[in-house]
This record gives C-alpha cells, structure tokens and sequence, in this order.
C-alpha cells in the first residue's frame, strides 16, 4: 500500500489539522456563524451551547476578534460538555495540534474516531487525519473509507464530495479507476451545496465536457458564482468567458471588470491585462495613470510584460 501514498498526496496536499478546521470546504459543513458581538451578547445574556459555540469559534477563526485559542477552548469545552458536537470536534483536532491544549495528537485522534460513526463532519476529519498520518499511522485505504462515508451520507459533506470526485477524475489505484461521470456527479452536487472549489471545477467540467455534456451556459453560471466568490482563477477564466462570447453575450465592460477583480487579488497576468484596458480604453475610459499604477503593481509581482506595458505607456504620453 505504501507506494501509492505519493499518488494520494499529489492529488491532496498534504496540510495539517489546522488546515483541516480552517479550509473553506470544511468549515461549509458547520453551523453558520454570526458576528462575534453577537456571539458575545448572546453568552452573557443566555449562556446558552450554541451560544458558547459561536463564540468559541468566533475565538479560533478569528472572526470579528483575535485569535485567540485558549478563549475558544473555554468557550467550546462549555459547549461540547452540554453535548454540541461540533464543538467536540474542533477541540479533538485542536488537541492534535496543541492549540490551546498540550499537544496530544493520539489523543485527538481517538476523540475524532469516537465522534465519526454517525457524524458525516467527523468522518471526514478523521480521513484527513488517516491520510496526514496526524495521530494514527497513515493509512490510504482507511483514509478512503472515511472520507467515502462524509460524501456519501445522508447530508454529505461537501469537501469529502470534491475529494471523492478527485479521485474519479484521476483515478486513485488499487482502490478506485477513473470514472468521469462519477466524478461530475460528486462535483456537482458539491457545488450545488455552495463548496468554492467545487463551483470552479463544475464551470470546467461543463466547459471542456467532462463527465456530462458540453453545456457553456451551465459552465458560466457556475463560474460566475466561483468568481463572486473571489477564487482569481474564476475571475480571470469569467473574463475570457465574456471577451469570447462563451455561455453568455461577449461584453467588453464583463472582460474589464472581472479581469479588474482578478488583478485587485494580487495576479500579475490579470494586473497586466487591466492596465491595457485602461491604456487603450477597452470596456473602460482610458487612462494612462490607472494603466499605469497597475503596470507598476504588475512588474511589482513580477509581471513578465509589465515593463514593455510601461514603456507603451510613457511613449503615449
């Protein structure tokens, strides 16, 4: 079994339990927070579970506050005490990695295995931890097993479905051979459950025909909500969308403004383009300073044509 681990880690990175409770997708599957002063408020007026929880989480993620991992794990050991299970679960996984909490990762990972049979959540946290080798030794098949049981349950969790359908589209041997239509299935209803990565991949799926019909509509529709979630690969694929017409009507002030989105999140290739557009005034009203200020954010972040667009610009003047 153990040569296929490279194979596993290539299609999963290997991140530690932080990155467990921290990725977009994991997180998708909690109960919705509110702000942290309203988390705050509801603690000391009702001093309710749920309440603690919020808090608690409000604490570890750093939402509207510090981070601050000893208060989370006063706030979500009164929680998990009255019996919420989520908040028995962030305290596992924070206990693998000493947050809050002396490190005691065989510990953790028995507290995670104890919640995972009927816990979609902490099924699938538990196959993460099978494959990182964090408190259990890594285990490949085990790691699929659990993480099969958190997209294939009742309410499946979404990132176990974008991990799953991953290993159809690849193919994951001895275990699993490449299926194409599995794997768009799972990426489908992942991203029909609002998962970020699942929306973008969906949008390429539908674009490229992948498992399931060509269908550019469909591919701009979920593309558009990949990029209105700020993914800058969406953002940039949206924009090409509209300067080619693809799915939707080619509309240059589209090709701009999500180009312009892209380049705001920091690409220097999307920074380039939208200094062109403000150079030569493509779905946008021309200016030399804006072209130039993202030129010069461009060849900042190591854009590989932004000094020939600088040049273009200082010879128009």
């Amino acid at each position: 079994m153990g040569k296929y681990f490279p194979f596993f880690f290539l299609l999963f990175p290997v991140i530690c339990c932080a990155g467990i409770l921290q990725e977009r997708g994991f997180r998708e599957a909690l109960t919705p927070s509110p702000s942290f002063r309203q988390s705050e408020g509801e603690v000391k007026w009702d001093k309710q579970p749920e309440s603690e929880l919020d808090l608690g989480k409000a604490y570890y993620y750093g939402r509207g506050t510090k981070k601050n991992f000893k208060k989370a794990r006063k706030h979500l050991q009164k929680a998990a005490d009255a019996g919420e299970r989520e908040a028995q679960l962030i305290l596992a996984l924070m206990q693998v990695q000493g947050q809050g909490v002396a490190e005691n990762p065989q510990a953790g990972f028995e507290a995670v295995q104890k919640l995972a049979p009927d816990y979609p959540l902490a099924q699938y946290a538990l196959a993460r931890l099978y494959a990182d080798g964090l408190g259990t030794p890594a285990d490949a098949e085990k790691a699929l097993k659990w993480l099969t049981r958190a997209a294939q349950a009742p309410v499946p969790v979404p990132a176990a479905q974008v991990q799953l359908g991953n290993y159809y589209a690849e193919g994951y041997p001895p275990y699993i051979k490449p299926d194409a239509e599995k794997a768009f299935e799972l990426t489908l209803a992942a991203a029909e459950a609002e998962n970020r990565a699942a929306r973008y991949r969906v949008a390429l799926m539908y674009l490229n025909g992948q498992g399931t019909e060509k269908n550019e509509k469909r591919a701009f529709h979920f593309m558009r909500l990949s990029a209105r979630d700020g993914l800058t690969q969406a953002q940039k694929a949206l924009s090409d969308m509209y300067r080619n017409g693809t799915g939707v009507a080619q509309d240059d002030y589209g090709v701009f403004s999500w180009m312009l989105a892209a380049a705001k999140n920091g690409d220097a290739e999307a920074q380039e383009q939208t200094a062109l557009h403000y150079l030569h005034g493509t779905g946008v009203a021309a200016s030399r300073k804006e072209a130039l200020f993202w030129a010069v954010r461009a060849q900042q972040n190591g854009g590989k044509n932004a000094a020939e667009i600088i040049r273009q610009i200082k010879e128009d003047q």
